[in-house]
């Protein structure tokens, strides 16, 4: 896990930045379904996430710090815009797509 993924964890700067994004566009999604099938974290949106936590905690992100962590930026920008639509069930039903142990909970169940 990346360094920069940690420090962006333990602020609230993802929660803010999608509760942000999430104001024009609270009706696009009718479903979560819908959502996690059409939406993507485009590489505008992760620069703007990118910029708008350097402002909101005043650092400068590396880029070394930003490749290491992207995947992880993308998955947690897409999971809390879910989260701002949907509560924990959204929240829940896009992070849990990446999560190994749920996988294997499912696999083994069926």
């Amino acid at each position: 896990m990346g360094y920069l993924y940690t420090n962006l964890r333990y602020t609230s700067v993802f929660q803010m930045f999608a509760f942000d994004y999430v104001q024009i566009k609270r009706n696009k999604w009718s479903t979560i379904q819908s959502f996690k099938n059409s939406f993507q974290v485009t590489d505008k949106l992760f620069n703007e996430f990118i910029e708008y936590a350097e402002k909101e905690l005043d650092f400068k992100a590396e880029s070394e710090g930003i490749k290491q962590s992207e995947k992880l930026i993308r998955r947690t920008i897409k999971a809390e815009i879910a989260r701002q639509l949907w509560e924990e069930q959204g929240f829940y039903s896009i992070i849990n797509d990446f999560d190994i142990e749920v996988e294997k909970c499912i696999e083994v169940m069926k």
